[in-house]
C-alpha cells in the first residue's frame, strides 16, 4: 500500500483520535486533583494497593494519550508507528504482569484488594497491551486496516481500564478512616 493511502486511512481515524487523546488528557486531569485532595488517605495505605490503583489509572491514560500523538502527528509513518506501538506493548505487558506477581506476593498484611479483584483488574489492561501488540504486528505487515482496527480495540481497553481504575481509586478513597473528614 503506497504511502497516500496509509495517510487517507490513518486520516479517516482522525475524529476518533482526537476525542479519544481528549478524554485521556481530561480525565488523567481529573485524576491529579482527585488524587491531591486526598494524598494523605493514599500514604496511609498499608500495601499501597490505593497507590498501584492511582498508577494504573494514570498510566493507561498516558498511553490513550500518547497514542492519540502519534496517530495526530502531521507525518505519522507505519513503520515508526507500528515500532512504537509493539514497544509500548511490550514494556507494559511485562510491567502489569511483574505488578501482577508483586501483588500475589505472601505477606502478612492483610491486603485491599482480594486476590480476585486484583486478577480482574489485570485481564483489561493485558487484553489491551496484546491489541498493540497485535496492532502493532500488523501495521507491520502492511495489513493497515486491521492493524488500526487493534488499535482502535486497544484504546477503547485502555480507557475503560483506567477510568474503572479511577472509580476503584475513588471507592477506595472513600471508604478509608479519615477520608470524609476532609
Amino acid at each position: 500500500m503506497p504511502p497516500a493511502a496509509f495517510d487517507d486511512l490513518v486520516a479517516r481515524w482522525h475524529e476518533f483520535y482526537v476525542l479519544s487523546g481528549t478524554a485521556a488528557a481530561t480525565l488523567m486531569g481529573l485524576l491529579f486533583v482527585s488524587l491531591s485532595l486526598h494524598v494523605e488517605t493514599l500514604r496511609r495505605d498499608p500495601r499501597n494497593q490505593l497507590e498501584r490503583v492511582a498508577r494504573s489509572a494514570f498510566t493507561s491514560f498516558l498511553i490513550v494519550l500518547f497514542i492519540a500523538l502519534l496517530l495526530l502527528s502531521p507525518d505519522v509513518q507505519r513503520r515508526p508507528l507500528a515500532t512504537a506501538l509493539i514497544a509500548i506493548g511490550v514494556i507494559r505487558l511485562v510491567m502489569v504482569v511483574s505488578e501482577l506477581r508483586r501483588s500475589f506476593a505472601p505477606s502478612g498484611r492483610a491486603d485491599s484488594f482480594s486476590r480476585g479483584h486484583l486478577t480482574v483488574r489485570t485481564v483489561i489492561p493485558i487484553a489491551a497491551f496484546v491489541m498493540l501488540l497485535l496492532a502493532g504486528g500488523t501495521l507491520a505487515a502492511r495489513n493497515l486496516a486491521d492493524g488500526l482496527a487493534f488499535l482502535m480495540m486497544a484504546n477503547v481497553l485502555l480507557l475503560a481500564d483506567a477510568s474503572r481504575s479511577a472509580w476503584d481509586l475513588l471507592v477506595g478513597v472513600g471508604r478509608r478512616p479519615g477520608a470524609a473528614a476532609k
